[in-house]
């Protein structure tokens, strides 16, 4: 279909009522792709608000209050030394089915010991059941990402969990130098 304008030339752009009809034929009035519209929101900002409650879900049941319980589990925030101030540390347990406990360990944003407490080089953990001796657990790996992940299995109900950072990889006591410090009880 071809539309006279002035001065008798002819133009191949289809008239306004002919892109009604869906008759389009040039760039300018072919049709939009369907927009990623669904609930009034484009698609990464679905994403985007999606993460985000999901990220508000998982922090208020990890953190909460300091402690929080979730089926068979615990979970408690870890106190810890003002030295480290942007790490965190997570402590979960989960009682087995043979009666002993596991402790899931999780700390971020871990720096290396010498650069936190000085003089120091590995961080220990320790296991401090009530009424008994301290126990040394091991040195704590730390990432790349400052990030570490232990578990500990113990018959002990009622215990402290404690990250220490010392001078040599044997000591047979905890120093002063607490980065982290947690307290298990029975529920």
């Amino acid at each position: 279909m071809f539309h006279v304008l002035s001065k008798g030339k002819r133009s191949h752009r289809p008239h306004r009522a002919d892109a009604r009809r869906g008759e389009y034929r040039g760039r300018a009035h072919a049709p939009r792709a369907p927009s990623p519209h669904v609930f009034g929101m484009k698609l990464m900002g679905r994403v985007a608000l999606f993460s985000f409650l999901i990220g508000f879900v998982v922090d208020a049941v990890i953190a909460g209050c300091g402690t929080t319980q979730h089926d068979n589990r615990q979970t408690w925030t870890m106190s810890t030394s003002p030295k480290l101030r942007e790490a965190q540390g997570k402590m979960t347990v989960l009682q087995a089915e043979d009666g002993t406990h596991v402790v899931y360990l999780a700390f971020d944003d871990l720096p290396p010991a010498a650069q936190a407490f000085v003089g120091t080089k590995v961080y220990m953990i320790w296991l401090l059941p009530k009424g008994g001796n301290p126990q040394s657990i091991g040195i704590i790996d730390v990432d790349d990402e400052l990030k570490a992940r232990l578990t500990i299995k113990t018959p002990y109900e009622d215990f402290d969990v404690v990250v220490s950072a010392e001078l040599e990889s044997n000591p047979t006591r905890p120093s002063g130098n607490r980065a982290f410090s947690g307290t298990v009880t029975p529920s």
